[in-house]
């Protein structure tokens, strides 16, 4: 795999979007993994190795991960997310930042997509998608079906988040990986600076095309 660090912007993503950017109500731990420069950093990257034209995101949060992989590959043409707007999450915040994102200049051209459901109601998703981000919750079933979702969309490279030491995600990626092994080309983990370390962890599944 080519070399992700050298893939990162050369600023941290804060500095690029400029303090600014941020509004009171973006969650004060979003904005701790936002000034480590480690952690949204790396979707960037990953962004910028495989161009993908669609993404698919299942966890949106406030949409920084998708923002950093928006800014790694600006080409990028429409962005499909889900969220059940668990706790403090809410995808009104997340388009406003995208919002402020095109005002910054970033992202035109891009059609962004946010969608309120729980995954584990939706049994089908239109259209094929260039990456998907699994980044769900961390329940086996939970994960294995998001999984299956991710496989029908014919992607070219998965994210599965939380792959350190979650043991639903991990069982349910391994699982996935055993009934697939046919259709996937190469399998890398890559350390996502997550700061709580129960969200470590980051593996990326390249497809067969």
């Amino acid at each position: 795999m080519e070399n992700i660090e050298s893939l990162k912007p050369q600023q941290k993503i804060v500095d690029m979007l400029g303090q600014d950017f941020f509004q009171d109500d973006t969650h004060p731990y979003a904005i701790e993994r936002l000034q480590n420069g480690i952690t949204y950093e790396v979707y960037y990257a990953i962004a910028a190795r495989y161009k993908p034209l669609r993404i698919l995101e299942f966890g949106v949060a406030d949409g920084w991960s998708v923002i950093a992989m928006a800014m790694g590959y600006p080409e990028v043409k429409y962005i499909e997310g889900y969220d059940s707007e668990v706790g403090p999450i809410s995808l009104k915040n997340a388009n406003k930042h995208i919002d402020n994102l095109k005002s910054k200049g970033y992202c035109k051209d891009t059609q962004f997509n946010f969608i309120k459901q729980d995954t584990w109601h939706v049994k089908n998703i239109e259209g094929q998608f260039d990456l998907v981000h699994v980044d769900g919750d961390w329940i086996y079933t939970s994960v294995k079906h998001d999984l299956q979702l991710a496989l029908s969309v014919n992607p070219k490279v998965i994210l599965i988040d939380d792959t350190k030491c979650q043991e639903g995600t991990i069982n349910a990626m391994e699982e996935f990986i055993f009934h697939n092994k046919d259709k996937i080309s190469n399998i890398y983990k890559l350390e996502n600076g997550g700061i709580k370390e129960e969200e470590k962890g980051l593996t990326v599944i390249e497809m067969k095309c």
